[in-house]
């Protein structure tokens, strides 16, 4: 792992180490979970597999879906900055790139009159 972390210095390596220490330790307390048994008694392997179907469905679903709404409000906020940098234009935003695109074709145009 070193050669992943040449050249990177002070608190992300912390980070990084912080990170794994917690993924590594939360993954042997779920095993632990699912190994239980009654009180006083010792563990089996894989006893309760309606604790790992919660699991798998707790990580998969709500990771999902966390990543889901985090996406949208990315794509929200830049749709909210673009209405901003618009401002009071009566154009909707396809016309403005229409005219946008039209004036680089012209600019482009003019340039290659300029140097033929």
């Amino acid at each position: 792992m070193a050669f992943f972390l040449d050249g990177l210095e002070g608190p992300f390596t912390v980070h990084i180490y912080v990170v794994t220490f917690f993924l590594l330790f939360s993954f042997s307390l779920m095993q632990a979970s699912i190994d239980t048994t009654a009180v006083d008694r010792g563990p089996i392997v894989d006893n309760k597999i309606e604790i790992a179907l919660f699991y798998i469905f707790f990580v998969v679903v709500f990771s999902f879906f966390f990543i889901n709404i985090f996406v949208a409000l990315i794509i929200l906020t830049f749709q909210e900055q673009g209405e901003k940098d618009q401002g009071d234009c009566e154009l909707d935003r396809n016309q403005v790139k229409r005219m946008r695109d039209k004036h680089v074709c012209v600019m482009k145009g003019m340039r290659d009159n300029i140097n033929a």
